[in-house]
């Protein structure tokens, strides 16, 4: 987070300099910029707010994880054979039937 500030301070240093550069008349060409826009811009390419980010979703996702764990877990598992010879079965009484 340490890095996020500092891009912001950056930023409205640029922001401030910009009138003082833009008032002398052979100086560079003055940029509009606010420091609304300065601070989106700074927001939007902030490579330690988008890992930052990133940390917070997978905390997320590792909480809903343990979240789960309360819940009682169902497993089914099931089991299929194939016989290609019948056997003979009696069925009732009396002999057996093929």
């Amino acid at each position: 987070m340490r890095g996020v500030w500092w891009n912001l301070i950056w930023a409205v240093v640029v922001v401030c300099a910009a009138p003082a550069v833009a008032s002398d008349p052979h100086s560079h060409p003055a940029f509009a910029l606010g420091l609304e826009q300065a601070e989106s811009d700074a927001l939007k390419v902030s490579i330690p707010l988008r890992a930052a980010e990133a940390d917070a979703d997978a905390a997320e996702a590792q909480g809903d994880a343990q979240y789960t764990a309360l819940f009682p877990r169902l497993t089914l598992q099931g089991q299929a054979q194939y016989q290609r010879i019948v056997p003979v079965m009696a069925v009732g009484f009396g002999p057996p039937i093929e």
